[in-house]
């Protein structure tokens, strides 16, 4: 697990979540952190929805509990399927937090990646057969 939390918190960096020098595990997340990466992956899997969810809890329990609920619901809303609501984010544990980060870091755009998971030769070779195809 500590190679799978050093990648996740990587990610997370990445996208704007501070994470101190310290954190080195999952493990050690407070509410306000998840809060705040959870919120920074949603934005950048789709703005439009995460564009309105604050990245950080309010003082207030009830309020709390709204903003729970309404990541719990982007969170769905991007393709999370297992189990989620307002206490994965005010009463964590562990697995369910890194399950829900490694999905989320998942799903982050990956240009770059995706680009050099590309064989090298597949476009011009198929561009090519398609040529020989058709002549």
């Amino acid at each position: 697990m500590e190679e799978v939390d050093k990648i996740l918190i990587h990610a997370l960096k990445q996208v704007g979540t501070e994470v101190s020098q310290e954190t080195g595990s999952v493990r050690q997340f407070s509410s306000e952190l998840i809060v705040e990466a959870v919120v920074r992956c949603v934005r950048v899997i789709d703005p439009g929805l995460g564009g309105a969810l604050p990245t950080s809890l309010p003082p207030g329990m009830s309020a709390r509990f709204r903003v729970g609920m309404s990541l719990a619901q982007a969170c769905q809303d991007v393709g999370y399927k297992g189990e989620i609501g307002y206490q994965t984010f005010l009463y964590s544990n562990e697995p369910e937090i890194r399950s829900l980060l490694m999905f989320l870091v998942e799903k982050l755009p990956r240009e770059s990646a995706e680009a050099s998971d590309q064989p090298q030769g597949t476009p011009p070779s198929t561009h090519t057969e398609k040529k020989k195809c058709s002549t």
